[in-house]
């Protein structure tokens, strides 16, 4: 019998059981971004406080710009479309 593939991401994405690993893989790629940003002596752009922020490599925190409109909060299972 041939088995099928479940782990490609956009099951995981468009599976409401997966949500928490498509969290927990976010977690690790952001934090591997943000410390593979450090060891490059680059700095890392966030959101903190309805403020973008970006940190230098000495750890200093710019506020950078501050948002106007907060992103809306979206359900689990919610499909739209970026344009």
């Amino acid at each position: 019998m041939k088995q099928v593939k479940t782990k490609y991401l956009s099951y995981i994405e468009e599976t409401p059981k997966h949500y928490n690993e498509l969290r927990d893989l976010a977690k690790i790629a952001t934090s591997k971004a943000i410390t593979n940003a450090k060891a490059h002596n680059l700095s890392v752009t966030f959101v903190k406080d309805g403020w973008i922020v970006r940190e230098d490599p000495k750890g200093n925190q710019i506020k950078v710009s501050k948002i106007e409109k907060l992103p809306r909060k979206i359900q689990p299972g919610v499909k739209f479309q970026l344009s």
